[in-house]
């Protein structure tokens, strides 16, 4: 499965896939980083403006290891317990 493969590279992972957005099926900390991008449109240029939103905002460095749901207006942010 491609997950193993991300954690097993340290990947951090963009994804559309909703299902990538249990917190407790992937706690914040226990991999490499998520952003799950939450358009209304699955256009290229709807995910792709969310994308660039994200990352103008938050370098993805700073998301490592955090569980992030970004969509047109918004972006949380659910980062490892300290």
């Amino acid at each position: 499965m491609i997950w193993q493969q991300i954690c097993a590279e340290g990947r951090f992972f963009i994804t559309l896939d909703l299902d990538f957005s249990d917190v407790r099926r992937f706690p914040p900390g226990t991999h490499p980083g998520i952003l799950l991008l939450r358009s209304g449109s699955r256009s290229r240029q709807a995910v792709l403006d969310i994308l660039v939103r994200v990352v103008q905002e938050y370098p993805l460095a700073t998301l490592q290891g955090c569980l992030v749901v970004a969509d047109k207006t918004q972006t949380r942010i659910r980062r490892p317990s300290v």
